[in-house]
């Protein structure tokens, strides 16, 4: 092959530890900016829907890739 197979697999490993390290600053950065006296202006109802709609988005994310990720691995052999 072109890479050396543990080259490539430090590669990997160094890209997820960054993926990981870079999420996790911008997930600090959102709540540090976060204005929670907005949110009492704002009120409960769009909050709620907000809410609702993240949780939506994730079950049917998951329900997906339950479905989906089986076939998908199978298909290439994995």
């Amino acid at each position: 092959g072109i890479v050396d197979p543990q080259a490539w697999s430090a590669v990997v490993s160094f890209l997820r530890s960054a993926a990981e390290h870079f999420l996790l600053i911008a997930m600090a950065a959102v709540g540090l900016t976060s204005m929670f006296a907005g949110l009492r202006e704002i009120g409960l109802r769009p909050f709620l829907l907000g809410l609702f709609a993240a949780l939506l988005i994730g079950v049917v994310s998951l329900t997906l890739i339950a479905l989906f990720a089986p076939l998908l691995l199978n298909a290439v052999g994995v």
